[in-house]
């Protein structure tokens, strides 16, 4: 399992003790940087702890969403 502590992550072998709740359409936003997390926390699409929050700003920065022609479905 991935954890975060101490604003580093690394593997862990401990149950989540909570979690985060996102679909999977949120996912690729995400994933994509359509998105910031902060505006789908807004929005009530994602749930997760407060401590997590600015490692998800960190690890899913707001970028320019590209997908090239032949990928689009």
């Amino acid at each position: 399992m991935l954890q975060a502590q101490r604003g580093h992550l690394r593997l862990g072998q401990e149950p989540f003790r909570s979690g985060l709740r996102l679909g999977q359409e949120t996912l690729l936003q995400l994933l994509m940087g359509y998105y910031t997390p902060g505006e789908l926390l807004a929005a009530g699409r994602l749930q997760a702890p407060r401590p997590c929050h600015a490692l998800l700003e960190r690890l899913f920065p707001l970028t320019q969403a590209h997908m090239w022609w032949p990928d689009r479905f």
